[in-house]
């Protein structure tokens, strides 16, 4: 499986606009998502970013007459949005912890997130959270592994931007904790040394487009 993602920045005023266009679906470019086996499909928005997730069986490569239609439809919305990502390319990822994703996602709750880092901390992120992979307990190949209700998390960077994209299975999700008001763990306080929230801090973008 291939994790396709893309970050997008509104023009001013552009948001109903986009919303319009996924409402609306070129034809010709809904045809060569179904051909291309496009699936897991999320469309989400903070502020003026549009954040877009999807999955494929392998790495998209396009004929003259298909990179034709694409052309035509970024042609069409030059006034809507501009690319951060950089066009047909993966941006760089950060950190996964893959789990094990459920094929169906009847019982998944999908949350993605968007922060913006300070100047200069790609870097810093980057290592940040290799050593939080470093130091997460491998698992017992002895036990069977249990179901989890967090999966598919997966960070990328473009930009000076993270964004992140989870699948909760709430069959499997266990109640938060209540915390005093205004409390932040201690590993999200460390993290905003170096970075600032543009989606809720405890939520998700709002999600625009869905199909599983």
């Amino acid at each position: 499986m291939v994790r396709n993602q893309f970050l997008l920045q509104l023009k001013p005023g552009k948001l109903e606009d986009y919303k319009n266009a996924l409402a609306n679906p070129c034809a010709d470019l809904t045809a060569l998502a179904d051909k291309k086996g496009i699936r897991n499909l999320s469309i989400w928005n903070a502020a003026d970013f549009i954040f877009g997730y999807f999955e494929t069986e392998e790495e998209l490569s396009f004929t003259a007459e298909e990179q034709a239609i694409l052309d035509k439809y970024e042609e069409a919305m030059a006034d809507v949005y501009s690319y951060i990502s950089t066009r047909g390319e993966h941006m760089r990822l950060m950190f996964n912890d893959i789990g094990t994703p459920s094929e169906t996602k009847e019982y998944v709750r999908k949350r993605a997130f968007m922060t913006k880092l300070d100047l200069g901390m790609q870097e810093e992120y980057k290592r940040r959270h290799d050593l939080l992979a470093m130091n997460r307990p491998a698992p017992d190949p002895s036990k069977p592994a249990k179901p989890r209700s967090s999966n598919n998390f997966t960070i990328w960077n473009a930009s000076r931007y993270i964004l992140g994209y989870q699948e909760i299975d709430t069959r499997y999700e266990q109640p938060k904790p209540v915390m005093p008001e205004g409390y932040i763990n201690p590993w999200e306080t460390y993290m905003l040394q170096i970075m600032s929230w543009i989606s809720p801090m405890d939520g998700s973008m709002d999600l625009l487009y869905n199909k599983d």
